[in-house]
């Protein structure tokens, strides 16, 4: 277990050092955006960007945010449901934290801002990571119902595979406590599909496995398995300043997705850009319901802040907590 330790942690230092050395060198990447055509021609023409952008698991990836409805759980885990569920939504987020970047009338890219906040704050994505995207994400969470402290989490993500012509494959490990670092962890899959682009909308559907691995004495997460459809739109596709994007995500899953003794749960979410730099949003976990914001300081660096309010309506085991996600993500590929 020493040995396994110390392999996690020398990958999480060795993913976060190539973050770091991305932003000094100001890369022009961004974490896995789509480009969406603005008519029939393009989209016909429709493939992952060259330039490295492509979409990253809100994402928001991610939330952040896996929906968590435990049914036995130890009193001192660090595994908190609404961590998880946040965390997941924001990467998709990120996890699943869903960034898409349009394109101008011309099909060119709107280079006008290279970055933009997550749509995704209550469930997982239908986009997500293709070959070469990577991120990752940093939580913190209050306490809530099962633990008395502050704590947080991480997890670093990377796809596979191209989901604008076959399929791709994202594959994520989720660090379960900081405080305790590398003593809890499980690793989460899921397949993703653009299934429809028609000018300024865009639809991309996912199958996934969530701690389909785990380890760790500190509180068991249960498997889950779900299925996710969410659609992009340019509510202002002429507008330069801001083209107001707008999410809706709406799926079905097993094991953290669903409460008390159901079998699966129902969950939905909704983003919307408000300004070039800032989002909101929120939706129904399966579990509770979750609001949050995204913001991205600086345009030109793939660097999202986000804060949620998870389980507002204190109905999962973890209860409402509040989570604070910094994420960062970028292509490797070269341009």
């Amino acid at each position: 277990m020493k040995g396994l330790r110390k392999i996690i942690s020398k990958l999480i230092i060795t993913g976060l050092l190539c973050a770091n050395g991305a932003m000094a060198s100001q890369a022009e990447v961004a974490s896995k955006k789509i480009r969406v055509p603005q008519n029939a021609k393009e989209r016909k023409d429709l493939k992952p960007a060259n330039d490295g952008s492509r979409n990253v698991k809100d994402i928001i990836g991610s939330s952040v945010n896996k929906a968590e409805s435990l049914k036995s759980k130890p009193q001192n885990t660090t595994f908190s449901e609404n961590l998880l569920i946040s965390q997941k939504s924001e990467d998709s987020s990120l996890r699943d934290q869903l960034r898409i970047k349009p394109l101008n009338r011309q099909g060119l890219s709107d280079d006008s801002q290279a970055n933009y906040p997550t749509l995704n704050f209550a469930t997982p994505s239908g986009f997500g990571a293709n070959w070469g995207d990577f991120f990752v994400t940093a939580s913190a969470s209050t306490a809530g119902k099962l633990r008395d402290v502050v704590d947080g989490s991480i997890v670093t993500g990377f796809g596979f595979g191209n989901s604008s012509e076959t399929i791709g494959i994202e594959v994520d490990y989720n660090l379960g406590s900081i405080r305790r670092f590398a003593q809890n962890g499980s690793f989460d899959i899921k397949a993703h599909r653009i299934i429809y682009s028609e000018g300024t909308n865009i639809v991309s559907a996912s199958v996934g496995w969530n701690a389909f691995a785990q380890y760790g004495n500190e509180g068991v997460i249960p498997s889950s398995v779900y299925g996710v459809v969410t659609s992009y739109s340019l509510l202002q596709a002429d507008n330069s300043i801001n083209k107001m994007p707008i999410s809706f995500s709406v799926g079905v899953g097993g094991g953290v997705f669903r409460q008390g003794s159901a079998s699966t749960g129902v969950f939905a979410g909704v983003g919307v850009q408000v300004a070039p730099q800032l989002s909101f949003g929120g939706g129904w976990s399966g579990v509770g319901l979750n609001l949050g914001v995204s913001y991205v300081p600086i345009p030109s660096i793939p660097l999202t802040i986000g804060l949620t309010g998870a389980d507002l309506t204190d109905s999962s085991p973890g209860g409402t907590v509040l989570l604070l996600n910094v994420s960062y993500g970028f292509n490797f590929l070269p341009k």
